[in-house]
């Protein structure tokens, strides 16, 4: 049988997509970067959120502990839920010192609360009640974190992309 569709050579046009598509995500991931990147900073905190001191610099807390983080990471890197769900504006994996971390309390209060949790040595027998309510204080710690920075972020979406701030 011959073929009775005229050929549309439409090769061209589609690669002229795709490099269309991808100058608009690299555009888009650039302005959801400094979103948050601006969204934290106006988030932070001058005062610990456990002790109350006035702080300069706050300790780079990590949910999981760092130490497990390095044990799993592959060349420094670890992969979390976007390695999965293939979010072209995200990242597919983060550095150890940027996974699962919050800016809200001080060295000193990080390294006093925490210290069962965070020593490699509490984890060869089960997690004592005390260890369970770190882990626990933790991710609260981490989720008010990301929840102050959203909250600065939907300010900064109404204010750059006239985006309803309700």
């Amino acid at each position: 049988m011959e073929n009775i569709f005229i050929p549309l050579n439409l090769s061209e046009f589609i690669k002229l997509d795709e490099e269309k598509a991808k100058d608009e995500i690299i555009d888009a991931k650039k302005m959801l970067n400094n979103l948050i990147k601006d969204s934290k900073a106006q988030s932070k905190l001058d005062k610990c959120y456990s002790c109350g001191k006035q702080c300069k610099g706050f300790c780079n807390s990590h949910t999981v502990p760092a130490f497990c983080l390095r044990n799993i990471s592959v060349k420094g890197k670890v992969y979390y839920a976007n390695t999965i769900i293939d979010l072209p504006l995200l990242d597919e994996e983060k550095g150890v010192n940027k996974a699962g971390t919050f800016h809200l309390i001080c060295r000193e209060c990080d390294s006093k609360i925490f210290q069962e949790y965070e020593n490699p040595a509490n984890y060869t027998n089960m997690p004592s009640t005390k260890m369970l309510a770190q882990i626990d204080m933790k991710n609260n710690l981490k989720n008010i974190s990301k929840r102050l920075m959203e909250l600065e972020m939907y300010g900064l979406m109404n204010e750059r992309m006239g985006l309803r701030d309700d």
